[in-house]
């Protein structure tokens, strides 16, 4: 006669009790931490709060320290009433007029046709 899986147990020793719970539950409790990760995702894409950026501004030509960017940006954003969070301000000084002969044009044209 078998023996029901609750009485087997208090006669296993720690290894096999071990390996009783890999092979009855170790699947399925990847699956479900899986799909509660998979749901925590979706919920946090769809329902998070949006950003809107109030300025986005390009400096051309010129290169700003990280000092002079940071308060450039807080400026502007006090400005527009931005709080950083929901409302941010965008300063760019990656911009250069005078392209090097090196660059790719098809580089540039992907990198410009993904900031739209």
């Amino acid at each position: 006669m078998r023996k029901s899986e609750v009485r087997k147990w208090p006669e296993m020793d720690r290894q096999q009790k071990i390996q009783y719970l890999k092979d009855y539950y170790l699947l399925p409790a990847v699956g479900v931490i899986l799909l509660i990760a998979v749901a925590v995702s979706l919920i946090w894409h769809v329902a998070r709060p949006r950003t809107e950026n109030l300025l986005y501004a390009a400096v051309i030509d010129e290169s700003l320290d990280e000092k002079k960017l940071a308060q450039v940006t807080a400026d502007m954003s006090n400005l527009l009433g931005a709080d950083g969070k929901r409302k941010t301000v965008q300063i760019d000084d990656l911009f250069m007029s005078k392209m090097e002969p090196w660059i790719n044009f098809r580089f540039i044209f992907t990198v410009s046709r993904s900031m739209w």
